[in-house]
Order: C-alpha cells, then structure tokens, then sequence
C-alpha cells in the first residue's frame, strides 16, 4: 500500500466520523421541529384555544349547534385492586362549553394506592380544532 493511501483511509474516516457527529447532534433539534410542524409523536398542535374560538364565534355572530357525545371507560391496570367506574356513561357538550364528570374508586387492598388517570383516545386527534382540558384527580 502506498504512503498517500495510508494517510488517506484515516482522514476519510475522520471526515466520516465528524459529519456523523454532526447529523447526531443536528437530529434533535430537526425532529423536534418536523413533530410541531406535523403533529407526529404526539406533538400537539395549537391553532386556536376554546376561549379564543368562542370569541370570535360571538364576534361573528355564529352558534355552535354541533353536540359532541363524551363517552367514558374505566379500565385498571392489571393487579391493581381497585374497583373504578363512571358515574354517567356519557357527556353531550357542545365545543366550548363545560362540564363535569364524577368516577367512583374502590381501593380494595389493605394499603394506601395512587392511581393517574389518562386518555384512552386521545382528545386533540378526536377534535382537531378544539382543545379538550381535563382535570383528574383520584
């Protein structure tokens, strides 16, 4: 093997290794934005809030007719020894408007439990333009 070639192999793996080091640290920052710009991974997008959309709603003079029908499940993990239920099945609001709903918990073992509530589907892929805002507490 020649002497250039000697000296050539490992700079073109230095290179290589720079520009990969380089794609690393560049591919947080471009996935972040390529997932606020599509929504992909989860990323919620935010066009206008509830509030902002019954405002100009009532600037404009239109009303809301459209009934959106919450249904609501009470699923456990498996081996924890609770009973949990809705109180209604139900809820029928209209976009914008608020509302309650109540769950019973039953803890059924002999020491104290946290549970976290979170969505089953997942409420901004449900209603694309409208935010849904819940408040959970067990």
């Amino acid at each position: 093997m020649s002497r250039s070639k000697m000296f050539r192999l490992p700079q073109i793996y230095k290179t290589l290794h720079h520009s990969f080091s380089g794609y690393s640290y560049a591919a947080v920052p471009l996935y972040r934005r390529f997932c606020q710009a599509t929504g992909y991974g989860g990323t919620v997008q935010r066009r206008e809030s509830v509030e902002e959309k019954i405002a100009r709603h009532a600037q404009e003079g239109t009303v809301t007719t459209r009934e959106v029908v919450v249904q609501f499940n009470a699923d456990v993990a498996d081996g924890m020894p609770w009973k949990f239920l809705p109180t209604q099945r139900e809820v029928r609001v209209k976009p914008g408007e608020s509302a309650l709903a109540f769950y019973t918990a039953e803890n059924r073992s002999s020491t104290p439990i946290t549970g976290v509530s979170t969505y089953n589907v997942t409420p901004m892929k449900l209603l694309k333009n409208q935010q849904l805002s819940w408040s959970c507490g067990v």
